[in-house]
C-alpha cells in the first residue's frame, strides 16, 4: 500500500488548498509522454477543488461545503479506479481524468463537470501545440524494454514499425498508422517485453469491431510472439524475426521442433527418419497469414506441442507435423506427407480433432469414430464396455453392433436358462458411457460475451470463457442424455452447487490445513511443498481447493454495471446470506469501512 500525504499548498499564484491523506494500493501512471510516475490521489483532490473555485470563484477556497464535497468526489474517484484493481497496477492518466468527469456528473455536479470538460479541451490545445513545435524532440524520446534476463534495451520501434506494417499489408480497411499509435498509447519507460506484445495485440483486437480484416492484423501481431517463443526456446537465446526472415528460418525449423518433440517425449522418433531437408523445404511461410484470430489463437491453446507451457511448434510446423504422421506407413511417405500438408495448410481440407491431436505422436489415435461388434457371450459382452469406456478416455465417438446377442426368451445352453435380452446390457453400457465421459449439468453458469449463461443455452459460435483466460469460439456442441445423480460440488463464493459427473477432473490444491492463512499457502507453493493436481470430481473432499482461470479480457454486460459489480464483490469479500436465500447482509465498521454508506445508497436508489 502506499500513502498519498500531500502539504498545503502555498504560493502567490493558486489559493491554498488543504489536502486529505488518500491510502491506495501501489500503482503506476502512465503519463502522455510514456513516462510512469506514481499515483498520488492528492493531485486528483488538487484538480477537482481548482475546478470548483473556477466556478464558484477564488471567495470560496475556505468552504467547508466544497471541501468535503471535493473530498467525497476524490474518494468516489480513487475507488472507482481501484474497482477492477485491488492490489494496484498501472493507470493511463486520460482514465483517471475520464473517471473524474464520470464522478461529477453522478453526483449533479454539471456545473462543475462543464468547466473541467473545458479545461482538458484548453490542455489539450496546448499540448497539440506544443507537440508541433517540439515534434522532433519528442520523436527521439526513447522507451527501455525491460527483457527476460532482467536488463533493459531501448524499444526498437523500426521493428515495431516493421512488425505492424506486415501485419496489414494486402488488407482493405486497416491501417498502420492507427495500430501504431493505439499500441503507442499502452507503452511506457521500464514496460517488458512481454507487455509490448501484449499491447499490439489488445491494440489491434479493438479494431475488430470497426473493420474484420483486423482478426487477421491480431492473428499476425499474435504469431509475432509466438515466433519469439518458439524461436527463443529452440534455439536457448532469444531470438526474433519478422515475417519476412522467416521465410528463410522456417526450413530448417522443421527439424529442430522434431528433435525436440522427440527428446520431451511427446513423438514418435519415426518421425525424425523422414527426409527433413525436402520437408522443410515444401514449407509455406506465407500461409502463416490465412488465419484470423480465434484461429489462431485456439490452435496456440489447444494445439501447438508445447514444453512445461512453452511453444514450440509454428503454424505450417504444425500441418507438416500432422501430414508426416498420417503418411508415416505410405511407401512414398514424402510425397504424401507433402500432399495432405498443402491440403491443410491451405484450409482445403482439415482433420478431425483426434488427428490434429495425436498425429505423429506417442499416441497417435486418429480416429473420430469407433464402430464395433459385440459378440454372444458373457466375457465379449463385457470386453466391449470395457472397449467402449477405454476408447472414450482419449475422445471419440461410440457404436455398438448388438446384432449377435441373443433377444429376450433365448436359450442358454451352458446354464439352461433363458436370455434377458440386450436391454439389461444396454443400461450396463450406457452407465458406463456416463461415467467415462466428462460432462456438467445443463444449468451450470458459463462465462460468455453475453454475459453468464446456461450451458445448455450455449451454441455454436458464442464465445466462451476459456481456460487460458480469453474468451473462445465454441466449435461443437455436445449432448448426453444424463439421468443418473452427479457429484455436487458446493464451492465457496459460488452462486449455486456445481453437478458434475464423478469423474469429470479439477485442476485442485489438497492438503491445505482448514483455516490456514493464504499467505502460508503461497509459501508451500512456492517451496513446492503444495502443488495442484488434476483430481476426479467424485475424489475432491471438504477442504480442498478448486482452481478458477483468472480472466484477461473484460467483456461489459449491458445490464451489468459497475455499481451492480461492487456490491456483487462486497457480499463475495465479507458478506453472508440466508440458506433460503431471504436475507442478505454485508459486514464493516461504520466509522472506517465507506463500503456500508455505498451498499446503504445502493439499496436506497433502487427502493430495497
Amino acid at each position: 500500500m502506499q500513502s498519498a500525504n500531500v502539504q498545503p499548498l502555498d504560493t502567490n499564484d493558486e489559493p491554498q488548498i488543504r489536502i486529505p491523506e488518500f491510502i491506495t494500493p501501489v500503482c503506476k501512471v502512465i503519463r502522455r509522454n510514456g513516462q510512469v510516475t506514481d499515483f498520488d490521489g492528492g493531485k486528483i483532490h488538487v484538480a477537482l477543488t481548482k475546478a470548483f473555485l473556477d466556478v464558484e470563484g477564488l471567495s470560496a477556497s475556505g468552504s467547508a461545503r466544497i471541501h468535503d464535497t471535493v473530498k467525497a468526489l476524490t474518494e468516489q474517484v480513487v475507488a472507482g479506479l481501484f474497482r477492477r484493481m485491488p492490489d494496484g497496477g498501472m493507470l493511463h492518466i486520460e482514465d483517471i481524468q475520464d473517471q473524474v468527469e464520470l464522478a461529477l456528473m453522478r453526483t449533479g455536479e454539471h456545473k462543475i463537470a462543464r468547466s473541467y470538460v473545458l479545461y482538458r479541451e484548453e490542455r489539450s490545445k496546448l499540448r497539440a501545440k506544443k507537440d508541433k513545435k517540439n515534434k522532433k524532440k519528442t520523436d527521439a524520446l526513447q522507451i527501455s524494454v525491460k527483457m527476460p534476463d532482467g536488463s533493459s534495451v531501448p524499444l526498437n520501434e523500426e521493428r515495431l514499425h516493421q512488425v505492424i506494417a506486415e501485419a496489414v499489408a494486402g488488407l482493405d480497411g486497416v491501417s498502420a498508422e492507427v495500430v501504431t499509435n493505439t499500441a503507442m498509447r499502452n507503452l511506457y519507460d521500464g514496460i517488458s517485453e512481454e507487455e509490448v506484445a501484449t499491447a499490439l495485440l489488445i491494440s489491434t483486437r479493438v479494431l475488430i469491431d470497426n473493420d474484420p480484416n483486423y482478426s487477421q492484423v491480431a492473428a499476425r501481431m499474435l504469431l509475432d510472439s509466438l515466433r519469439r517463443e518458439v524461436l527463443t526456446f529452440l534455439s536457448g537465446r532469444h531470438t526474433e524475426a519478422t515475417h519476412q526472415e522467416m521465410t528463410d528460418l522456417y526450413p530448417g525449423m522443421l527439424e529442430k521442433a522434431l528433435k525436440r518433440g522427440v527428446k520431451v517425449k511427446l513423438l514418435s522418433d519415426e518421425l525424425l527418419r523422414y527426409d527433413l531437408k525436402k520437408l522443410g523445404t515444401a514449407l509455406k511461410p506465407e500461409r502463416d497469414f490465412q488465419f484470423t484470430y480465434l484461429g489462431l489463437q485456439t490452435l496456440y491453446d489447444r494445439y501447438f506441442l508445447h514444453s512445461d507451457g512453452t511453444h514450440f511448434e509454428l503454424p505450417q510446423i504444425f500441418f507438416m507435423r500432422v501430414s508426416m504422421g498420417l503418411a508415416i506407413n505410405e511407401v512414398n511417405r514424402e510425397e504424401r506427407a507433402i500432399e495432405f500438408y498443402n491440403l491443410l495448410s491451405g484450409f482445403d481440407f482439415m482433420s478431425s480433432t483426434p488427428t490434429l491431436f495425436n498425429s505423429g505422436t506417442l499416441r497417435p489415435q486418429l480416429s473420430s469414430c469407433y464402430l464395433t461388434t459385440v459378440p454372444d457371450d458373457l466375457g465379449g459382452i463385457y470386453g466391449a464396455i470395457k472397449d467402449n469406456a477405454l476408447l472414450s478416455k482419449f475422445a471419440g465417438g461410440l457404436g455398438n453392433d448388438w446384432t449377435p446377442v441373443r433377444g429376450m426368451g433365448a436359450h442358454i445352453a451352458g446354464t439352461n436358462g433363458k436370455s434377458q435380452g440386450v436391454v439389461p446390457f444396454l443400461k450396463v453400457t450406457n452407465d458406463t458411457a456416463v461415467a467415462v465421459n466428462q460432462c456438467f449439468a445443463p444449468e451450470t453458469l458459463l462465462h460468455t460475451a453475453e454475459g453468464a449463461k446456461a450451458i445448455r443455452d450455449v451454441q455454436k459460435g458464442d464465445l466462451v470463457l476459456g481456460s487460458s483466460g480469453n474468451y473462445r469460439e465454441v466449435t461443437d456442441r455436445m449432448v448426453y442424455n444424463q439421468h443418473d445423480a452427479m457429484v455436487s460440488l458446493d464451492i465457496k463464493h459460488s452462486v449455486k452447487p456445481l453437478h458434475v459427473t464423478a469423474g469429470h477432473p479439477f485442476y485442485a490444491l489438497r492438503g491445505v490445513p482448514m483455516g490456514q492463512g493464504n499467505d502460508r499457502t503461497y509459501k508451500q507453493l512456492d517451496s513446492r511443498k503444495l502443488s495442484p493436481e488434476w483430481i476426479d470430481a467424485g475424489e475432491l473432499q471438504k477442504g480442498d481447493f478448486v482452481a478458477q482461470t483468472i480472466p484477461k479480457e473484460v467483456v461489459k454486460v449491458d445490464t451489468f454495471t459497475e455499481e451492480d459489480a461492487r456490491l456483487y464483490g462486497i457480499l463475495l469479500g465479507d458478506g453472508h446470506l440466508s440458506k433460503e436465500g431471504m436475507q442478505w447482509g454485508v459486514s464493516g465498521n461504520p466509522l472506517q469501512d465507506e463500503h456500508l454508506q455505498f451498499v446503504r445508497e445502493y439499496l436506497a436508489v433502487r427502493g430495497v
